[in-house]
């Protein structure tokens, strides 16, 4: 028996909204919780296993929870003063700054300047 035209877009919009809703659930139930919290279960014998936020352990399991971050600890002692490190190089010159400063301004001027041509026109 083959489905009409018609059918056809019902069942494959039936099959989009099937598959919106599962993967809404999917997204909805994830590890870690909403409030960042990890919710697990372990065995005696250390197996440990991890569940969503809504489920809960079995019978013979523990429930164990931990952050994926962790609560900021208190802050340490102050370190001690480490050596003088060395002697740094020279300042330039005040010429060769000034003229490095002046190379710098005219380089920026220019390019400037050519920021304002017109598209096809040289400048």
């Amino acid at each position: 028996m083959s489905l009409l035209p018609g059918r056809r877009v019902r069942w494959a919009a039936l099959g989009a909204v099937a598959c919106a809703l599962v993967m809404g659930g999917i997204a909805y139930a994830s590890i870690p919780g909403p409030d960042g919290v990890i919710h697990g279960c372990y065995l005696t014998n250390g197996n440990l296993r991890v569940i969503d936020s809504a489920a809960s352990c079995k019978s013979n399991e523990t429930s164990l929870n931990w952050n994926q971050q962790g609560v900021t600890g208190p802050s340490g002692p102050t370190g001690a003063t480490g050596p003088t490190g060395p002697t740094g190089a020279k300042h330039l010159s005040p010429h060769l700054r000034a003229s490095t400063l002046s190379y710098w301004t005219t380089l920026l001027r220019l390019r400037s300047s050519r920021s304002r041509c017109q598209p096809g026109v040289m400048c």
